[in-house]
C-alpha cells in the first residue's frame, strides 16, 4: 500500500511552509481550496517514488525506458486525478526542493497543464509562467545574488525577463498572469499588456522588426510575451536551442526593447 511506504520527514514540513508562503503571495487570487496534509503529500524513497511515477503513467507520451530515465531527475510531481503531491525523499539542494514543491503545488491549485487549451506549445508556455509564479511566491527574486545557491541563481536567471515584464505591469500583472494559469482566460492579461506596453512597439525600428519576425501566436505584446516564455522553456531544456534557432534572439531582443527592460535584465544577468 502507498501509505505503508510513506516517509514522514522534513519534506512534509517543508511543503506546509511553502504552501503558507504561496498563500501569502497569491491566496487572494486562487479559486482552489487544496491544502497540504499527510493524506495528499506523499513522501517516498527513491525506489518507491520512481515506481509510483511509472505506475501513474506520468510520461505516457514517451517509451518506458525514457520515462524511467527521466524519473531519476524528478524531485516531485502533482497528480491531478488524486490531487496528491508526490515528493522524493532526497538530500538535494534545498532551494531545488522548495522550487519544485512550489511549482507542483501551483499545479494542484490550478489542475491544468496548458495555459490556453489546445494552443500550440501551451504546455511549455505554462511551465515557464508557473516557474516564475513559484519563485515569486517563495520570495526568491528578493534574495541577493551573492546569497543564492547555484540552482536558485540559474532559476532566477532563466525567468528574470518574465518577472521583470510582469513587475512593470504592477500587481495587476501578477494577478492576471496568475489567473490565466488558473483558468486559461487570456482576456484580462492581453488587455493589460496592451494598456501598459501599447498595441505596437514604441519605435519604427522595433515596429519593422515586429513585422519581420514571424509570430507564433500573433504580433501583439501578449503574443510576444508567450513566445518569450516558450523560448525560456526550450533554452532551459536544451542549451543549444538558441544557437540552433537564431530567430529566437531577434524575438527576445524585440520583446525586451519593446518592454524597455533590457538594461534591467542585463544588470541582473551580470552583463
Amino acid at each position: 500500500m502507498e501509505e505503508d511506504n510513506r516517509i514522514y520527514s522534513s519534506e512534509l514540513i517543508t511543503a506546509q511552509g511553502i504552501h503558507e508562503r504561496l498563500l501569502r503571495r497569491f491566496g487572494d487570487y486562487r479559486n482552489s481550496d487544496w491544502q497540504p496534509s499527510q493524506d495528499n503529500v506523499v513522501v517516498l524513497n527513491n525506489e518507491d517514488f520512481e515506481s509510483k511515477w511509472m505506475e501513474l503513467g506520468v510520461t505516457d507520451d514517451i517509451d518506458k525506458e525514457e520515462s524511467q530515465k527521466y524519473a531519476r531527475d524528478v524531485i516531485g510531481f502533482a497528480h491531478f486525478e488524486s490531487k496528491k503531491l508526490y515528493v522524493r525523499s532526497t538530500k538535494r539542494d534545498n532551494s531545488e526542493i522548495e522550487q519544485t514543491i512550489a511549482h507542483e503545488m501551483l499545479h494542484l491549485w490550478f489542475l491544468r497543464s496548458e495555459l490556453v487549451p489546445n494552443e500550440r506549445f501551451s504546455y511549455d508556455v505554462n511551465e515557464t509562467f508557473i516557474d516564475t509564479l513559484a519563485l515569486e511566491g517563495l520570495g526568491a527574486f528578493e534574495i541577493p545574488k551573492k546569497e543564492r545557491t547555484v540552482y536558485m541563481d540559474n532559476a532566477i536567471n532563466n525567468t528574470i525577463m518574465i518577472k521583470t515584464i510582469i513587475d512593470k505591469m504592477g500587481e495587476e500583472g501578477w494577478r492576471d498572469v496568475f489567473e490565466v494559469c488558473q483558468n486559461g482566460d487570456e482576456w484580462n492579461v492581453r488587455k493589460l499588456t496592451k494598456a501598459v506596453y501599447g498595441a505596437q512597439p514604441p519605435t519604427k525600428e522595433l515596429h519593422k522588426l515586429n513585422e519581420q519576425v514571424p509570430g507564433l501566436y500573433g504580433n501583439f505584446f501578449w503574443d510576444r510575451f508567450k513566445e518569450v516564455a516558450l523560448a525560456v522553456y526550450q533554452i532551459r531544456r536544451d542549451a543549444n536551442f538558441q544557437n540552433e534557432n537564431p530567430g529566437v534572439n531577434f524575438m527576445l531582443y524585440l520583446t525586451s526593447e519593446w518592454a524597455g527592460i533590457t538594461t534591467e535584465v542585463e544588470k541582473e544577468l551580470g552583463r
